[in-house]
């Protein structure tokens, strides 16, 4: 478990809302950035804080990553499992 906040990008998608209950379930604290003219719903009733912002302005994006940990890189892989004939 980090000791900061991590944000995800992307959260309503099918990736990043597993990305984000990953998170949760590993104890993290979760920043999410959404866009406001969105379906956010994948998000209802998770303990995440919600930042509305584009990802296109640039000030809206410094102001989503203000107090979050930077610098320390995670991997967080789905297991996927090709079968070949």
């Amino acid at each position: 478990m980090s000791s900061g906040i991590t944000l995800v990008t992307g959260a309503t998608g099918h990736l990043g809302a597993n990305l984000v209950h990953r998170l949760l379930a590993d104890g993290e604290q979760v920043r999410v950035m959404m866009r406001a003219e969105r379906d956010n719903g994948a998000m209802d009733g998770l303990d995440v804080e919600r930042v509305y912002a584009d990802l296109r302005n640039s000030e809206e994006v410094s102001a989503a990553v203000r107090g979050c940990d930077i610098g320390q890189e995670r991997s967080y892989e789905q297991e996927s499992h090709a079968h070949s004939h």
